[in-house]
């Protein structure tokens, strides 16, 4: 066997690391030059990697360094300065190369992405569905004939209102369905396909749901999102109603065990929340009314936190002072076994210990609950 020259092999051991050095993502984007100054921001919390960069001459430059498909997010510092806060923007990004933005500093989730191919599936669902939902919206508006149907937040407060707004949350999961078959049958061989699937076709009837998954090449079955699509699967399999809900430990805040299965014989709500979620935060004072009705007929509450700090969780537990059991899931539990891909996200479970029902909102729990003890 030929040996290598030791110069040789440093050479190319040398030349391999600038290779792997140049493995870079530049997101190089095109913006109104009225924009010049504003900042953008670059961050991704599954590598932790962050970038910024200035608006100038109508122009910004971002990088990554590419290890994986993953997706890469964006903040415009005006959107949020202006608006109160800004809509997450995400590109699906599979290798190294250069992305186009043609960006809209104003609301940032407009903004067009070019020479992406993984996001190109991403961007065609993110068009197929506003389409969908933009028809619906104008129907509800000449339904209810105001104009401001939708931007006039004083509406939030009327008891009318709240069948607009289950209207369009149960139109919207529709829409997201039809889209997303069309959209797997078209891009069977995209990793963006992959990631919509895993974060968002929980509503997709489970066969369609598992049909789809396995029209993926197996490239993409092998990717992160194409394994977390099979585990969303598998979680919903274990999670749907009828079935014994899965029998998890977890510390309190005290740090002692606590298994589930000790809260037999009575329905529990189980209240997966974290510590940085509005919608969760929200639902606190009406959760406490139903509690404090029937905790002593029968009924207990399960808060589990999916925060990542545990610091984050034990203050959130000091500030809000629920007074039901709170536990802090550190081994993706909520993922893995009950399909928790949004949050709040709650599951009701009979004295037997199975499921009865998921997502039944705070407003809703009570009338759920005197109905179930009167059986």
């Amino acid at each position: 066997m030929l040996s290598f020259p030791a110069t040789c092999m440093a050479l190319v051991i040398s030349l391999t690391a600038g290779a792997q050095q140049k493995k870079d993502i530049i997101f190089k984007g095109k913006a109104d030059p009225k924009y010049n100054g504003e900042k953008m921001q670059l961050y991704n919390n599954k590598t932790g990697e962050t970038d910024s960069a200035v608006i100038v001459n109508g122009g910004f430059e971002l990088h990554a360094s590419y290890t994986e498909p993953t997706r890469y997010m964006f903040a415009s510092n005006y959107e949020a300065k202006t608006k109160g806060g800004y809509a997450p923007f995400g590109i699906v990004v599979e290798g190294p190369g250069t992305v186009r933005i043609d960006a809209d500093i104003a609301s940032f989730s407009k903004s067009k992405v070019s020479n992406a191919p993984a996001h190109e599936a991403v961007q065609w669902y993110n068009q197929q569905t506003d389409l969908l939902d933009g028809k619906f919206e104008a129907a509800l508006i000449k339904k209810y004939g105001k104009p401001d149907l939708f931007t006039n937040r004083a509406y939030d407060k009327e008891e009318w209102y709240k069948d607009v707004e289950h209207a369009y949350d149960s139109a919207g999961d529709a829409h997201s369905n039809q889209v997303m078959e069309v959209m797997v049958r078209k891009y069977p061989n995209s990793i963006g396909a992959a990631y919509l699937m895993s974060v968002r076709s929980g509503s997709l009837p489970l066969s369609l749901q598992e049909e789809l998954y396995g029209l993926f090449k197996d490239r993409v079955k092998q990717s992160s999102y194409g394994k977390s699509t099979l585990e969303l699967i598998e979680a919903r399999k274990y999670s749907a109603i009828g079935q014994t809900a899965y029998g998890f430990t977890m510390n309190n805040e005290l740090g002692k065990a606590v298994e589930f299965a000790s809260f037999r014989g009575k329905y529990v709500l189980i209240d997966f929340w974290a510590s940085w979620c509005g919608p969760c935060v929200a639902s606190f004072p009406k959760l406490k009314e139903v509690y404090e009705q029937y905790k002593n007929k029968g009924f207990e509450i399960v808060g589990v936190s999916t925060d990542k700090s545990e610091a984050a969780w034990q203050t959130a537990v000091k500030k809000y002072l629920n007074p039901w059991p709170q536990l802090h899931d550190t081994q993706n539990i909520a993922g893995k076994f009950f399909a928790v891909k949004m949050l709040p996200t709650t599951y009701l479970i009979h004295p037997d210990g199975k499921i009865v029902a998921r997502d039944v909102h705070a407003e809703e729990l009570g009338a759920k609950l005197s109905e179930l003890l009167k059986q």
